[in-house]
């Protein structure tokens, strides 16, 4: 029986070993050397969006949109979270995204990150969702 190497063999790994080598090793199948750049022209190509959809959709400008998919930079969380909106991401594609951009995740404890989560969730607009945001006196994405 084979164990399955995700996070948490990683983290007892890691927690047991006392040679890093040897962990690095038996892991290098499991490691996450995904690009930011990569994933979002690939959800643009799985939705059948076009960059000008992204641009609408984000509130973004079409100068940022073309330098995130060209890789010259990575977002800030809210921008990667307007980005999200523009590509019409579910609630996990959001979450990696943010992980590719080593930024927090959504959290759905806290009443702003809650509203943001439905929001995708409904596939609500940007603008929708800002709506929302003021109406419940918290900071807007844009």
């Amino acid at each position: 029986m084979s164990i399955e190497k995700n996070t948490e063999w990683m983290k007892n790994k890691l927690l047991e070993s006392d040679d890093i080598s040897s962990v690095i090793e038996a892991a290098t199948d499991i490691f996450v050397e995904r690009s930011f750049a990569v994933r979002i022209n690939q959800i643009l190509e799985e939705k059948g969006l076009s960059k000008s959809d992204v641009t609408k959709g984000s509130g973004l400008s079409t100068a940022y949109i073309y330098e995130l998919f060209n890789g010259y930079k990575k977002p800030t969380r809210d921008r990667c979270i307007l980005l999200g909106f523009g590509l019409k991401t579910s609630y996990s594609e959001i979450q990696e995204l943010l992980k590719l951009c080593d930024l927090r995740e959504l959290y759905p404890k806290k009443k702003r990150e809650a509203v943001i989560i439905f929001c995708l969730n409904k596939k609500m607009s940007i603008t929708e969702t800002d709506g929302m945001l003021f109406e419940l006196n918290e900071a807007t994405l844009l």
